[in-house]
């Protein structure tokens, strides 16, 4: 089955460790990966990806357009290229709060061939409802994507139940909830996600919750809506086949989240 990974990280060689390092610390819990884009690839080699998705978080407006920029050049240097064979590589642009104009710079990562904006509220303290990003919403809806880290017990900005108002708010925006959902906040899921018209992640999901409880959740949710990722560095794509192989889903389904989901969503 051909994989394409729809939730990673990585940093510039001169940094990453100390992203990595940071990583660990806010969630407690080992991040072993290298973090860096070489190493990212190595791991969607090893366990037969053929593509990711790629994120880098601005916790301040001044990181936003050289995040952006990093991402552009990392995306250009290794997607299909001579050493990385068919590897695609898609970006979602890093956003904050407080950059002073986020239509301009969505429509200039558009036009670099970015797919959406990628929010992380609990790491950038903002909530998916603030005022803030009612501009980042409404530039992108009908056109791009809007990928949100959802859920986490020791904070409010991203519970599931404020990114259905999002959806609510704007149905024409398309959106990505990570974690199958909402980290932590899976006891919730079917009175919040009732509707199925957001797409879920698998990522820092099965790994999380008990086989038989992620079953049910992806068995129960829309199959054409529920997309394979790894998190990386906090997972790498051959750990994560591995709990998904726990879940004994059928072929189809299982080809519809490790690929065709995505190639639908994205024009793979």
């Amino acid at each position: 089955m051909r994989i394409f990974d729809m939730h990673t990280h990585a940093y510039p060689d001169e940094i990453a460790e100390k992203a990595r390092i940071n990583l660990g610390k806010f969630y407690d819990f080992p991040v072993d990966s290298k973090a860096t884009v070489k190493d990212l690839i190595e791991s969607e080699k090893e366990g037969g990806s053929s593509g990711f998705a790629l994120f880098s978080v601005a916790t301040s407006k001044e990181q936003v357009v050289k995040i952006n920029n990093w991402l552009n050049e990392t995306k250009n240097k290794y997607s299909n290229s001579n050493n990385n064979g068919d590897m695609k590589i898609i970006c979602f642009a890093a956003m904050h709060r407080d950059f002073d104009d986020k239509p301009g710079e969505i429509e200039r990562t558009l036009a670099m061939g970015f797919k959406g904006v990628k929010i992380h509220p609990d790491i950038q303290k903002t909530d998916v409802l603030s005022a803030e990003l009612m501009p980042v919403y409404e530039t992108i809806q009908g056109r791009a994507v809007m990928y949100f880290h959802a859920g986490d017990s020791r904070y409010d900005y991203s519970m599931p139940e404020k990114i259905i108002k999002v959806k609510k708010n704007f149905p024409k925006l398309e959106i990505i909830a990570a974690h199958l959902g909402g980290y932590q906040k899976w006891e919730t899921f079917e009175e919040i996600y009732t509707v199925q018209n957001i797409y879920i992640d698998t990522s820092s999901a099965l790994w999380a919750i008990s086989p038989e409880r992620a079953r049910e959740i992806i068995i129960n949710y829309n199959p054409d809506k529920i997309l394979f990722g790894t998190d990386y560095p906090v997972r790498r794509v051959k750990n994560e086949l591995e709990y998904l192989d726990r879940l004994n889903l059928n072929d189809g389904l299982k080809e519809k989240i490790l690929y065709k989901n995505a190639e639908n969503l994205f024009d793979l």
